[in-house]
């Protein structure tokens, strides 16, 4: 039912035999009410019966229509008093987004070409203010501070280039800062039936800032005859030379697509092929083979075949409801010990929906026999997860069903007898999780009682809903306080804690009986407002005077670069423009004081580690010294077959299967052969 006041929308008439149906029919009647101006904008948002209050003001501007001009400011004023603040353009793109809380602000914003496409984005690192006296904002950037992300598009279709596509993403230090390159794009162009389609054709990553250390990874296409559907795609790896302990070639993998854009085919980079059936009305998979052996089947694509030592031909079968769901699989046959003897077998899973209860029962077992007349045999226990209308968990249980044979069937039961497993989930009046209770000892029926069948955790909220307390079943309190960015600033444990505050959980001292204590606190972006929420300071409290503090070094990009801790405890890292780990470093005390370890890692053009080198260094002198070198090797699709730990004189090398499973494994002296 929708009441109507004026020009004010009421979500919903909680009053009388409407509430009686609604909550005979859903339980509960948990409702969200909004009230609406005459252009049909929310203007205030009432939750859980009025406890929680949200407004929206909107301004409109006269500014001309343009991707860089704004024309609805939108302000939301949240139940803590902050505001999130919006300005959006003509096409509903943000152009400014803030949050505010007294002088306190934090502005992210967005730069828009001539065609609507977002070309940087400042966060609120770098960003100073702005100014929506005008219609482009006039934001004010940091000069040498701060990250932008920038993304140039090319600007026609010619070459490599597809107008409109993404060439280059890259990243710059304040607004005058040269922008680095993280990542380039090329596109192929493909024309069918009047439709024009540019599939990326290369990728191409930097290692280093100054754009050098380019790695490769390209994609080429073929089409379905006359339409712009993918046939098929093959992805050519970079290649890692043997400095990089890389055979020095490009390996692949090739991917086949029906006229549906399903993945049928698929061959890896050790040539291993895999295979995808679908049935044809739902799209629904039926049928999966791994490692196939192409002399099975009669429609593998031209030119595949079987690679020495492959063709395990590993089905799986799977079966589906009518709305698509998956209920059963069926996993590959393998022989086990069954009773003594030596058994052919099939894993299986079964899915049973119980929609009208909200439902769903889980169960594992076995297969024996031949197809389609297969003996089933169920493992306890079934699964069972109850929900609400609202998809919110009230009961997880494992059962167990009295028989074992055959597969699990929609007329089974489960009585609480049978119960061997059970958590139940109760929530509040808001469908927040208020509780959880985990059973030590089943009740004949009904709930039971709290210690002599099951222990509870209690979890409590602030006023904007976070979870900021935790009752433990011994009664442990463990309460959170957050920022207005919804950042943890402190933690704090007791068993007490009335009169608490989301804001104090000691209360101020008032109550004798509280005895909340600090013993967690963190800070972020050195305590300033309009930083990116990077945490630079933890707190260890061992009493009311001494803490144990843990500073964190950050660079403009938000990689942490350094960690000062305790008992003189000084670490640093490295990062390639990749933002991987290449070097760390400790120190002793401060960064001022003698180095006393280092550690090298270094990738591949895969981004795989190939080798670490760990140097020996003199803590007296900071001196380094002789190094002890790690050193990997990989097959074409990533699995480790060779390798040499630091300082030992043997190799080890293993053997996969066509799956990627570890058959063999060897040892030999690194002169050896093998």
């Amino acid at each position: 039912m929708l009441l109507i006041i004026g020009c004010t929308f009421l979500t919903a008439l909680i009053k009388g035999v409407t509430y009686a149906r609604l909550k005979a029919a859903r339980g509960d009647a948990h409702f969200v009410h909004h009230h609406y101006s005459d252009q049909q904008r929310v203007t205030r948002e009432v939750r859980d019966g009025g406890g929680r209050s949200y407004t929206f003001e909107y301004t409109a501007s006269a500014h001309s229509d343009a991707y860089d001009h704004w024309k609805i400011k939108t302000v939301e004023t949240r139940p803590d008093g902050s505001e999130h603040i919006v300005y959006t353009n003509c096409i509903g793109q943000i152009l400014i987004k803030e949050l505010r809380a007294g002088s306190q602000r934090w502005i992210e914003a967005r730069t828009y070409d001539a065609d609507g496409r977002q070309i940087e984005r400042a966060r609120p690192s770098a960003v100073v203010d702005y100014d929506d006296a005008y219609a482009d904002l006039n934001v004010t950037l940091n000069t040498d501070a701060g990250l932008i992300h920038v993304t140039d598009y090319y600007a026609e279709t010619a070459g490599v280039g597809a107008r409109g596509r993404v060439q280059f993403r890259k990243i710059k230090h304040g607004s005058a800062g040269e922008p680095i390159q993280q990542a380039a794009f090329e596109y192929a162009t493909h024309t069918a039936g009047g439709v024009t389609v540019h599939p990326v054709a290369k990728r191409t990553e930097f290692r280093h800032e100054d754009g050098s250390g380019a790695i490769d990874t390209s994609y080429d296409c073929t089409w379905h005859s006359g339409t712009v559907q993918m046939q098929q795609r093959t992805t050519t790896l970079p290649a890692v030379p043997a400095l990089q302990n890389g055979s020095g070639t490009s390996a692949t993998r090739v991917e086949r697509f029906d006229a549906n854009g399903s993945l049928v085919w698929l061959k890896d980079e050790r040539g291993y092929l895999t295979r995808h059936n679908y049935d044809a009305a739902t799209g629904a998979r039926v049928q999966t083979i791994r490692d196939v052996d192409t002399s099975q089947v009669g429609d593998a694509p031209a030119g595949w075949t079987t690679p020495v030592g492959g063709g395990l031909h590993l089905i799986s079968d799977y079966q589906h409801d009518a709305r698509g769901r998956l209920i059963e699989e069926l996993g590959p046959w393998h022989t086990v010990d069954l009773n003594g003897a030596a058994t052919p077998v099939r894993t299986a899973r079964w899915t049973v929906f119980q929609d009208a209860a909200h439902e769903t029962w889980t169960a594992q077992g076995y297969a024996t026999g031949t197809a389609p007349d297969y003996t089933y045999t169920l493992v306890n226990p079934v699964s069972i997860t109850r929900s609400d209308h609202n998809g919110n968990v009230l009961e997880r249980i494992q059962a167990v069903r009295a028989s074992t044979a055959g597969k699990l069937q929609p007329t089974d039961s489960f009585p609480q007898s049978s119960y061997v497993r059970w958590t139940t989930y109760q929530y509040t009046d808001c469908c927040l999780l208020g509780s959880t209770r985990v059973y030590h000892t089943m009740p004949a029926n009904g709930a039971g009682t709290a210690g002599a069948n099951y222990d509870q955790t209690d979890f409590g909220y602030d006023s904007t809903k976070r979870r900021n307390r935790t009752v433990s079943p011994g009664g442990t309190i463990t309460f959170q306080v957050f920022d207005v960015r919804r950042h943890v600033v402190a933690t704090y444990v007791g068993t007490d804690d009335t009169g608490a505050t989301e804001t104090d959980p000691t209360g101020g001292g008032a109550d004798p009986n509280n005895n909340m204590v600090l013993v967690t606190s963190y800070e972020y972006d050195h305590g300033q407002a309009g930083g990116d929420g990077n945490l630079t300071e933890q707190a260890q409290h061992v009493d009311a005077d001494t803490a144990r503090v843990t500073q964190f070094v950050y660079d403009w990009r938000n990689r942490r670069t350094a960690t000062d801790g305790e008992i003189d405890f000084y670490e640093q890292l490295t990062y390639d423009n990749l933002s991987r780990v290449t070097r760390t470093e400790r120190y002793d005390t401060t960064a001022q004081g003698n180095l006393i370890a280092r550690s090298d890692t270094l990738y591949d053009d895969r981004s795989r580690v190939y080798r670490t080198i760990r140097y020996a260094v003199d803590p007296a002198t900071g001196d380094v010294g002789n190094a002890l070198v790690a050193n990997t090797w990989y097959d074409a699709a990533g699995n480790t077959i060779k390798s040499q730990p630091s300082g030992a004189k043997l190799f080890s090398k293993t053997v996969y299967d066509g799956l990627g499973r570890q058959t063999a494994q060897y040892a030999a002296p690194r002169w050896g052969g093998l």
